[in-house]
């Protein structure tokens, strides 16, 4: 900051030269040695009636040229050269100190000042190296005056004399002090007069940024299906939807087309903001899939989406290393086919017990039911290297058959008596055991265990289940 000298403002005396692309300690440095320049440029203005006091040339003229020496100061410090100005500001005030001593004496005082110069020297010498030279100067002339007046015959003025001088040098420190703690009050109250505007500043942006994710939760609601296209498509089903934050990684979709009905849950990378980007991309993918580019089958489905999110995510000079997670099924009204395409996400099948399902095991077996648990592949859409083709899984849908699909947010639930993770088991042995209960049961009976494993945990990732009794 340069400022007209004309205008005296002890507020922006204390920023002379401070420009805003210096480091911040080196603002802080230059900002103590202005009000360090300034204190002492008052000083040495007490110290002219003193002067006279003591009726010494030498004490005189050391006041006289030290003021010159700090107004010089003052002004390349208005200029930036603090480089120069601090050297020199210490060399004069070191030789004014000394010289005032040996014109006063012991009982003037004036000899303390060498304590306070050599703290300026650590205070505002970067190096601290170089510090010590101005510090041991300090030490050395202290000692060298001490010694100067014993062999020196320094004339006695007087008792009276005496202490009135030396009264006057500890009033002088006082009104210093005042003025020293003034500028530091002064100082404080408008760091604190910035902290409040900061404060202020952040809450307000604070609020806006909040405002702007509603909005933003909004806009992701509002592609998320309604319910009563879902139950059009699947009435017998249920969604439970549980994002961890305002928005959400995790979302579900459902279409139908040429007497084809499909279905998807869906965990993009993150969980948030970054999660709800990536998952609008993916609706606007699987919308593409289905209707521009007239695919069917849930692994054509699968592999277009990944091209599709990979170009989309995955750009030479920004490779950013997020995709999604999803299970995917399509089912043939007509022929009571039910297709399965898994990327990172598995598909929980129900059927009644001894029937069987052709190529897979029974995971869990209930009294009436049985739980099989069909397998994705091990790798998310997006991802760099497929290591694994995706593979589709046809059935043919049965008389009380279900299928569940579900994120990992779920099981991934932190809680329970060990404040241990769900897992997948206990997620099966529910689902299992509700089979006897309708769709919205069903519900009920999952969200309750979950808030109860929960407890008083924080949700660790968004939510999203889905289950579909395709066949009566």
């Amino acid at each position: 900051m340069n400022i007209e000298f004309s205008h005296w403002n002890w507020r922006e005396l204390r920023q002379l030269g401070i420009r805003d692309g210096m480091a911040k300690d080196d603002q802080l440095r230059y900002t103590i040695f202005n009000q360090v320049v300034l204190i002492t440029l008052i000083t040495y203005l007490l110290f002219l009636p003193i002067a006279a006091l003591v009726e010494s040339m030498v004490f005189l003229l050391s006041v006289l040229l030290g003021s010159i020496v700090v107004l010089v100061c003052l002004f390349m410090n208005n200029q930036s050269n603090f480089k120069i100005s601090i050297p020199v500001f210490l060399v004069s005030v070191i030789v004014s100190v000394t010289f005032m001593s040996v014109a006063t004496g012991r009982n003037g005082g004036v000899f303390l000042g060498f304590i306070p110069v050599s703290v300026m020297a650590l205070l505002f010498v970067k190096r601290k190296v170089l510090a010590l030279l101005p510090f041991l100067a300090c030490v050395i002339l202290f000692l060298l005056v001490q010694n100067w007046w014993k062999m020196a015959s320094i004339p006695d003025p007087g008792v009276i004399r005496e202490k009135f001088l030396y009264y006057s040098v500890m009033v002088t420190l006082i009104i210093l002090g005042f003025v020293y703690n003034e500028f530091f009050r002064n100082s404080s109250d408008e760091s604190i007069a910035k902290l409040v505007f900061l404060n202020m500043e952040i809450k307000k942006r604070n609020a806006d940024m909040m405002e702007n994710i509603r909005l933003a939760r909004e806009i992701q609601f509002n592609l998320l299906p309604p319910e009563h296209v879902f139950k059009r498509c699947f009435p017998d089903s249920f969604v439970i939807y549980q994002p961890r934050d305002v928005v959400s990684g995790d979302f579900y979709w459902v279409e139908e087309k040429n007497k084809r009905k499909y279905c998807a849950v869906i965990d993009c990378t993150g969980h948030g903001v970054p999660g709800s980007f990536v998952s609008i991309l993916g609706h606007q993918a699987l919308y593409r899939c289905l209707h521009v580019f007239g695919l069917t089958e849930p692994v054509e489905i699968m592999y277009k989406l990944h091209e599709f999110i990979y170009h989309a995510l995955r750009k030479e000079e920004n490779d950013i290393l997020d995709g999604m997670d999803l299970a995917l099924v399509s089912y043939d009204m007509e022929s009571k086919k039910l297709s399965f395409c898994g990327a990172g996400s598995d598909l929980l099948f129900i059927r009644d017990a001894n029937k069987g399902l052709n190529g897979f095991d029974v995971d869990i077996r209930g009294l009436d039911r049985e739980l099989y648990r069909i397998r994705g592949q091990r790798q998310s859409v997006g991802s760099r290297h497929l290591n694994e083709h995706f593979k589709q899984v046809d059935l043919v849908i049965e008389r009380n058959d279900a299928v569940y699909l579900y994120t990992d947010g779920y099981v991934d639930q932190f809680g329970g008596p060990t404040f241990r993770k769900l897992m997948h088991t206990p997620l099966k042995k529910l689902i299992l055991e509700v089979q006897d209960l309708d769709m919205v049961s069903q519900k009920r009976a999952i969200e309750e265990y979950f808030d109860y494993w929960k407890g008083e945990a924080n949700q660790v990732d968004d939510v999203c289940i889905i289950g579909l009794n395709l066949a009566q």
